[in-house]
């Protein structure tokens, strides 16, 4: 928690959505800005009311000639700052305009709290610039148009001392202000009078403090502490005697939430994150079931969620057989918002059986599978929304039932599996020509590349998901998501469908495709080749495709509210379009 007495006023440039990787290291949290054309990472910090530059930070920008002053922080002493003007700085893809901002030497602050340099704190100016969306866990920081209602549980921010605070209930003491300080990542902090009015006692004592130097602070036990309906039991806690709000909520506790922040409006939306991931979420149907499908017969795994719709969106997982278990604890949600949302685990995937016998799966069984849905649900119409393999099943159930698709949304798209293949042969050979070499063979007297075969299975999973993810912290939530309850991939559908020559699909039924069809690319994919996809667009009559520059081959994790808002509007050109 690093804090300045200074209040300020901010700018904006206005630019697109995008987002940008968000540095997690224990309970700090950092982004990179871009200040004077270099970069530099920055402590992000919702209760630093000025951004803060190190000395050598700001003797290396050219940040010189500013007012001296005394500062104080949380620390034991003042510090000497010098306060300079009018810095433009880009943060998450936008101009911010900084009017006064804080040069100071944080080397100690480093040293202590991070165990290296600090070169910079970002503080509230970000936040004071627009809406802003948060996922410590998920290592992604978005920016969250206006007009985009959050989910989750929405509290008042008030400001006090030149910090937002949010409402904390304690127990029987109710409900009271504090701190909302992401750049605290020491732990809960409460003021002494709190700490008296539980009736705590110290059960030890420990270093604290950030600007302005070390001291000690006493450890208590608070025995009960309630944030936006989730209650935390037994929470240490350091106490503050110069805390001038009962108490200061960092990192440790809001990384438990997926936060969405306004504070020019005043608001904060935190959605806790076990909603997101739980089994009770992610197994429980309470509107959907099974539906026994031919061949077989095998029993298959759907749910229906959200806003009352006409025109449901079917989400189609990839794999083959990963289950629908990431859709639900991610896009899922936020989609739900707006539209009536049908998840659905294929035959071999998921929640749905998953018979031995490769008899019982193939692309046209799958295909037929998804006619089995709609009629269950009632639906005449569906928008398909294919993720990776499961692109492969809308495009084919489109070319084979065009008038029951109303139109498709395409991520990680492979309508070419021998071009994304090739693609992948390329990165290799580039990449790595002795694992490049590994990989080629003779067939019938010419030579082929198999870029799967360059590696042994760790190497082959470290790569691949070097191709899917841009940020690691994605790949291990989506392993995490996959996994939960023990519905992990077991490769029935998989083995099957590579035996019956998917390393050979191209969709060849273009003509077929007369719904309006949106691809959305991650431009960080290496998964997939964009090139098959342009060439599809070009000859669909109503196709279209936008490129994530921030994505990898799950979009709607890297950008998931760029990618929410995208599908909203295409259901409104759906909505719009003639039928």
């Amino acid at each position: 928690m690093i804090r300045n007495l200074l209040t300020i006023l901010v700018g904006l440039g206005a630019v697109p959505l995008h987002a940008e990787v968000l540095e997690v290291r224990g309970d700090r949290v950092f982004v990179t800005v871009v200040v004077e054309g270099k970069e530099v990472e920055a402590l992000l910090d919702s209760g630093a009311e000025v951004t803060i530059f190190d000395t050598n930070t700001g003797d290396a920008l050219g940040l010189t000639g500013g007012t001296e002053v005394e500062a104080r922080g949380t620390g034991a002493k003042t510090v000497r700052a010098s306060l300079v003007e009018n810095i433009t700085l880009n943060a998450l893809g936008r101009n911010v305009n900084i009017p006064v901002a804080a040069v100071m030497d944080l080397s100690d602050v480093g040293s202590r709290l991070l165990n290296a340099p600090l070169p910079m704190v970002l503080g509230r100016e970000i936040f004071d610039a627009g809406r802003i969306a948060v996922d410590i866990e998920g290592g992604r920081i978005d920016w969250v148009e206006r007009d985009t209602q959050p989910l989750g549980k929405a509290l008042d921010l008030s400001p006090s001392h030149g910090i937002e605070t949010i409402p904390v209930e304690f127990g029987p003491l109710g409900q009271l202000r504090a701190d909302f300080d992401l750049g605290n990542g020491s732990g809960l902090l409460i003021s002494s009078k709190l700490a008296t009015d539980l009736d705590l006692s110290p059960v030890g004592f420990e270093p604290a403090g950030g600007i302005g130097g070390s001291l000690l602070r006493a450890v208590v036990i608070v025995p009960e502490v309630t944030l936006a309906g989730r209650t935390f039991y037994d929470v240490r806690a350091h106490v503050s005697s110069d805390l001038q709000v009962p108490a200061n909520v960092g990192v440790s506790l809001l990384r438990h939430f997926m936060i969405v922040t306004d504070f020019p409006e005043k608001r904060v939306w935190l959605i806790d994150r076990r909603r997101q991931t739980t089994t009770t979420d992610v197994s429980a149907s309470p509107h959907g079931g099974r539906i026994e499908t031919s061949p077989g017969p095998v029993s298959q795994w759907y749910r229906v969620a959200g806003k009352p719709s006409d025109t449901p969106i079917v989400l189609l997982h990839g794999g083959p057989g990963q289950g629908s278990q990431t859709f639900q604890a991610s896009i899922g949600p936020e989609l739900e918002k707006f539209t009536t949302v049908v998840y659905f685990d294929q035959r071999g995937s998921g929640r749905s059986d998953r018979p031995s016998n490769p008899d019982l799966y193939s692309i046209p069984i799958l295909v037929s599978d998804l006619d089995e849905l709609l009629d269950t649900i009632g639906a005449d119409q569906a928008i398909l929304l294919g993720h990776s393999f499961g692109s492969v099943l809308a495009l084919e159930y489109a070319a084979k039932q065009p008038d029951r698709v109303a139109g498709l949304v395409l991520t990680g798209a492979i309508p070419d599996m021998p071009e994304a293949l090739q693609a992948l042969c390329k990165r290799l050979e580039s990449e790595d020509p002795d694992a490049y070499r590994r990989s080629i063979s003779m067939v019938d007297g010419t030579q082929k590349c198999e870029p799967f075969a360059a590696y042994d299975d760790k190497q082959r999973k470290d790569w691949i998901e070097q191709a899917m993810f841009p940020n690691p912290t994605v790949a291990r939530q989506v392993e995490e998501w996959d996994n939960i309850d023990g519905l992990g991939n077991t490769g029935e559908l998989g083995n099957a469908l590579w035996s019956k020559g998917l390393m050979s699909y191209r969709f060849e039924a273009a003509e077929r495709l007369s719904m309006p069809v949106l691809f959305i690319d991650g431009a960080l994919d290496h998964q997939t080749a964009i090139e098959p996809q342009q060439e599809l667009v070009s000859k669909i009559v109503a196709g279209d495709l936008l490129s994530y520059e921030r994505s990898g081959h799950f979009p709607f994790l890297d950008e998931p509210f760029r990618f929410a808002n995208d599908v909203q509007a295409f259901l409104d050109r759906v909505e719009a379009s003639p039928k």
